[in-house]
């Protein structure tokens, strides 16, 4: 059985390689980003958190969140 993340929304998310999406949703399972994506509306069960979140891989190549900033 998948484990079901949590969403959680920022102003921009910036991806290792510098890309950053505006209005994006962090899906986070188990610490872990399983997924980016952009947003238009609003999101049934996601938590709004605003400012920047800035990713990074982790020494196995997984995506993580390693910061946030108002």
């Amino acid at each position: 059985m998948e484990k079901r993340g949590n969403r959680v929304a920022y102003h921009e998310i910036v991806m290792p390689d510098g890309t950053v999406y505006h209005m994006g949703v962090l899906t986070l399972v188990d610490g872990r980003v399983t997924e980016v994506k952009t947003f238009h509306g609003e999101l049934a069960m996601t938590v709004w958190r605003g400012g920047t979140a800035i990713l990074q891989y982790d020494e196995e190549g997984r995506l993580f969140l390693a910061e946030e900033k108002a």
